[in-house]
């Protein structure tokens, strides 16, 4: 004693009438389950096998069609983003050699500009060096001068003193 009108649309069996639904579900409450497949069921507006078969195949397909699509697609973003990475780290690769390089004349620039200031300095006291020699030679020059001045003035006063020490020799003697 099942229900007397199922629908079939939209892909799902419906019950035309609300009672057989409360019918229905007393009548599973109460029988076996063997009972169920051997109690006949009136089926209105059902598509036949092969229709729902056609139906779900050409659904598949279409799913299929969009699954390769997005297959070609993905593969496609797939290679381009391959293709991106590869060039950059082609740039990577070629930044990462002129840097490099630049590190390396940079290099070469400190090491030629400490010896150009080590030159520098070193010449600069060379010639500090050479002031002071000369400095010290033209003081040396001076007090020589000096000493030679001093002596020949300590000379003459000898030499006068000599002097005047036999006119007053010669004074007293007279």
């Amino acid at each position: 004693m099942g229900p007397k009108n199922i629908e079939y649309q939209n892909g799902m069996f419906i019950l035309s009438n609300p009672d057989d639904v409360t019918e229905l579900v007393l009548s599973l409450r109460n029988k076996p389950l063997d009972e169920y497949v051997t109690e006949p069921v009136e089926v209105t507006n059902a598509k036949s096998q092969s229709e729902m078969l056609e139906e779900i195949t050409a659904r598949l397909q279409t799913i299929e069609e969009k699954m390769q699509q997005m297959e070609s697609s993905f593969a496609a973003i797939l290679r381009q983003t391959l293709a991106e990475n590869e060039r950059k780290s082609e740039m990577l690769t070629k930044i990462t050699a002129r840097l490099q390089t630049i590190e390396e004349k940079l290099q070469q620039m400190e090491n030629s500009f400490v010896a150009i200031l080590l030159q520098a300095l070193e010449e600069q006291e060379n010639e500090r060096v050479k002031i002071e020699v000369e400095r010290q030679q033209e003081l040396a020059e001076r007090e020589r001068r000096l000493l030679t001045e001093i002596g020949a003035m300590l000379e003459k006063k000898t030499v006068e003193r000599q002097q005047l020490s036999w006119w007053q020799k010669l004074f007293e003697a007279k």
